[in-house]
């Protein structure tokens, strides 16, 4: 589905601004769909030890597949000229293009991928999908762990996601990036991401997942303080690079907590809820920002961002997550 609204995206036009919409909208709830289900067979395929390792595997190679897509894209854009091609015609071609791409990423995973669980068998008196999601939703407020973790999350994806939305807007209107300059600051951040998903998920295995999401809220916090103080483009790259490295380990790692808190056999539920809480956040946290920037200044906007980083830490600091014993440990 997400494939198949995204290559649709071809036949928007000029005067077709609800078609866009509609399509933009519906892709994006099949993506959504799919990341989570994608996220809840991360306890199927790695153990409690090595949850976060595999974690990062899984989100560092899509940061390299993104860049992969993103090459292209520049590649459409600089070939179509030579076949007749021009302006908004083609870049119309990155649609498809993007949509087969992101189809044949897909097909090792539907092919080749063998799922454990087992289709269970319904009874007369057992409760309906959506009956036990509300049942599990009741429940969580007494799983003060889980409930503690995913508030964490929340404010922590509120500030990621306003990053990521307002980053080109801020490099652009505030230090003058052009569209190449913005292209080039995006490919990196791609890489660093993929970097550190990678190292902080050997990092999280090592010395646990609560030590890792501290790390990365407390550089978090310097990212967002640095961004609003930087004056020139090179260290507007530094900064945001920096946050690269922890986008990658702040999602790779809030993964392998929900699968090490997750009780066996309510996968799907509980990584439902743990990309309800992120999906949330991707609407409230780009708002609060726009508010922000109109209410002071975006610089301002920037800065303040910390906070949101900030509460993230303090509820944090209150979860007690399971210690998984190394394998070498001693008693």
């Amino acid at each position: 589905m997400a494939s198949l609204f995204t290559a649709l995206l071809y036949f928007t036009v000029p005067g077709t601004l609800w078609l866009a919409f509609a399509l933009i909208v519906l892709g994006n709830f099949a993506f959504s769909l799919g990341e989570n289900f994608c996220a809840s067979f991360l306890p199927e395929i790695s153990t409690p030890e090595t949850c976060g390792k595999i974690s990062g595997y899984g989100w560092s190679f899509g940061y390299l597949g993104g860049l992969v897509s993103l090459g292209l894209a520049l590649v459409i854009l600089k070939v179509g000229p030579s076949s007749g091609l021009s302006g908004p015609d083609l870049v119309r071609w990155i649609f498809p293009a993007t949509g087969l791409f992101f189809i044949l990423a897909a097909l090792p995973t539907l092919i080749f991928l063998r799922e454990r669980a087992q289709p269970r068998i319904s009874v007369t008196n057992e409760p309906s999908a959506l009956a036990h999601l509300l049942g599990t939703l009741k429940k969580l407020p007494t799983q003060g762990t889980l409930l503690r973790f995913f508030l964490s999350f929340f404010f922590t994806m509120c500030g990621l996601c306003s990053i990521v939305a307002y980053a080109a807007i801020y490099a652009r209107n505030e230090l003058g990036f052009s569209t190449d300059d913005t292209i080039l600051l995006f490919a990196s951040l791609q890489i660093s991401s993929a970097l550190g998903a990678f190292g902080f998920g050997f990092l999280q295995d090592r010395w646990g997942a609560k030590l890792a999401l501290i790390l990365s809220l407390l550089v978090w916090m310097g990212v967002c303080l640095g961004a609003a103080w930087v004056e020139t483009q090179w260290l507007f790259f530094a900064v945001g690079n920096l946050a690269g490295i922890v986008i990658g380990s702040t999602q790779s790692a809030s993964r392998a907590v929900v699968s090490m808190l997750t009780p066996p056999g309510q996968e799907g539920e509980y990584f439902g809820l743990w990309g309800f809480f992120g999906k949330l956040a991707a609407v409230i946290g780009p708002l609060t920002f726009g508010l922000l920037s109109d209410l002071f200044h975006i610089r301002w906007a920037i800065g303040l961002l910390a906070l949101f980083f900030g509460l993230g830490l303090i509820i944090l600091l209150k979860v007690s997550l399971p210690r998984i014993p190394r394998p070498n440990a001693t008693t």
